[in-house]
């Protein structure tokens, strides 16, 4: 806080003698000191509540958004006329001005204005504040401070402690209307402000998942992984990127439940992540408890059991079936391709994906995916509609994959003008041939790359020359 301190005391001795109670030397008026209280608002509206005033110390206090500040200037001019009438240079004009300053090279919120901010002096009609001879004038101020949205990006790396800071002017003149020859007296007051907490939404607490369970071989080193835990507030970047408006730091912890023996994880250099290794046969159950550090209540956790068996019996590709219409349509028709029958003889997860292809199975140019036969539903569901634009005859290819093997089946459709004419079969003999028959014939092979495409583009693109490929199975 800035004093005149040395021109205060002198002036105050002066008058406390009794020798300057009326001055002609046209002394300008000047602020002896500035004392400030804060009420913090409680409530998170303008409105409040508030609490009790108490003492603020710009230089080492922050305030809250729509907290209130009340500051209390003591001015002190050497030409008070001592009679306390208004006239000449006894009279003081006060001027208040607020000024927001951001923070060179981060995103800084802006604030809204200072409401009680003023351009000209006041009062600035009438008289202006003429106390008695040798007395200090005390005038207050009442200041709330604005809202904004967000963080200063500086606080949320450490840099600094507050979001918004601004700098609050207070001058003094004994012009109403000050012009070149007037001499104004300013001090200033830095006044650093953070968040007010009243007016964040609630944090959503984290939810932790342990992953999928395992089966694996006794001896296997397991990997423990909680990398799938979900953080609302951390959605949209990286947990450890600096460019972020607001993030939660997780705690991951992870405890052997049960299980044949107690075997503790071991962590690794990813927070996550943990892992142990398993020898005896059975069923072990470890429980992963996440912690964002933020939300009001427990912790959440979430298991995950682990099944050590002798040996992994090796992995069957999954068994596509698929049935179409048994009779030609005509144009304008819509078709269903049913995959539903298809099923893993390990019982595991498939996946669907439909594809159009050309008569030797190949997949057709993506110009002309979907020109005459257009899909009428997602692609990659057990049954799909289809709807017949032109007349010919029309391929597709079913592929249902369990993560690790594909299989594939085929149907013709035949689309022709006018009334539909005969029979013709949709599965096996010359209008289709089974996922083993052309997997043999044309040398398709089996892989998962390209089971997951989505839209209509991608599908048609998707490679078909790796159909029987077997990739190592990770279970």
């Amino acid at each position: 806080m800035k004093t005149q301190a040395f021109v205060a005391a002198l002036s105050l001795a002066l008058a406390q003698a009794g020798i300057a109670s009326a001055q002609d030397d046209n002394t300008p008026p000047e602020i002896v000191s500035i004392t400030w209280l804060i009420a913090e608002n409680i409530g998170g509206v303008p409105e409040g509540p508030y609490t009790s005033f108490a003492t603020f110390d710009p230089n080492t206090d922050l305030a809250h958004e729509l907290d209130l500040l009340v500051a209390t200037l003591e001015i002190f001019d050497p030409d008070f006329s001592g009679d306390g009438s208004a006239g000449g240079d006894d009279q003081v004009f006060v001027r208040f001005q607020a000024f927001w300053v951001p923070v060179p090279g981060y995103l800084t919120p802006e604030p809204g204005p200072v409401t009680q901010a003023m351009e000209n002096f006041f009062p600035e009609d009438g008289d202006g504040f003429s106390p008695p001879a040798g007395d200090t004038l005390f005038l207050d101020f009442l200041i709330q401070i604005p809202s904004w949205t967000g963080r200063n990006q500086a606080r949320m790396r450490g840099l600094i402690d507050f979001d918004v800071r601004f700098l609050f002017e207070f001058c003094v003149t004994n012009d109403q209307d000050p012009g070149e020859e007037s001499i104004i007296n300013c001090e200033t007051e830095n006044i650093f402000c953070i968040e007010n907490p009243a007016m964040l939404e609630p944090n959503p607490p984290a939810f932790a998942d342990a992953g999928p369970d395992q089966t694996v071989a006794a001896g296997t080193t397991v990997k423990l992984d909680g990398s799938r835990t979900f953080d609302g507030t951390n959605v949209g970047f990286g947990s450890e990127s600096d460019n972020v408006i607001d993030k939660d730091t997780l705690t991951f912890a992870w405890e052997w439940i049960s299980g044949p023996e107690r075997v503790e994880p071991t962590a690794t250099d990813r927070t996550p992540i943990s892992q142990v290794t398993l020898n005896a046969l059975g069923t072990y159950v470890y429980r992963l408890t996440v912690d964002d550090n933020a939300s009001d209540g427990l912790p959440s956790s979430d298991e995950v059991a682990i099944t050590v068996v002798a040996a992994i019996p090796p992995n069957r590709p999954p068994v596509a079936l698929a049935t179409g219409p048994s009779s030609r349509v005509t144009v304008g028709s819509t078709i269903i391709l049913d995959g539903t029958r298809s099923f893993d003889p390990d019982g595991d997860a498939i996946a669907f994906t439909w594809q159009q292809t050309d008569e030797v199975g190949a997949r057709i140019d993506a110009s002309e995916f979907g020109r005459f036969f257009q899909p009428l539903s997602g692609l990659e569901q057990p049954i799909v509609v289809w709807q017949a634009t032109t007349a010919g005859t029309f391929y597709f290819r079913l592929l249902v994959d369990d993560g690790e093997l594909v299989d594939a089946e085929r149907i013709t459709v035949e689309v022709v003008e006018g009334a539909a004419a005969g029979a013709f079969a949709s599965r096996g003999g010359a209008a289709a041939s089974s996922a083993s028959d052309s997997s043999s014939s044309e040398g398709e092979a089996t892989s998962t790359s390209g089971c997951g495409a989505g839209g209509l583009l991608p599908l048609g693109l998707t490679p078909l020359t790796l159909l029987g490929m077997y990739r190592r199975r990770g279970r």
